[in-house]
């Protein structure tokens, strides 16, 4: 990829979460360990950038987020992952460091069985 990118640029590829917003409580300790441990994650991928950077100061360096949001689309959760979880981790992670875009894919099927169907048109607006 150093052929399209002359500089190393951080890829954050499209991570959800596995577990439901409520397994984190605000204020919890492990709300905090969660947050500090990704905080020192997307330091970590920001280094190479910030060894050889051509955008100034490591606050430019980019870092960019597109966070799945899994609704209704995991078939062995119970319950599954609604979009009021979706977006909390979303908000969740918008103020865990400085990134210079954040956005949620919302996956447009959900689980019935084993069969990927239509979601529904309610849940994606």
């Amino acid at each position: 990829m150093s052929f399209l990118f002359p500089h190393p640029h951080p890829l954050v590829w499209s991570p959800g979460f596995d577990e439901l917003s409520a397994a984190y409580p605000v204020g919890s300790i492990s709300r905090l360990e969660l947050k500090c441990n990704l905080k020192d994650m997307f330091l970590y991928l920001r280094l190479p950038v910030i060894k050889d950077n051509p955008y100034g100061s490591t606050r430019a360096a980019p870092l960019w987020l597109d966070l799945q949001d899994y609704v209704e689309s995991i078939g062995t959760w119970d319950p599954p992952m609604a979009r009021e979880d979706a977006a909390e981790w979303f908000n969740f992670l918008r103020y865990t460091t400085e990134f210079t875009g954040v956005r949620m894919n919302v996956e447009q099927l959900r689980r019935n069985g084993s069969f990927l169907i239509p979601a529904d048109p309610v849940e994606l607006a």
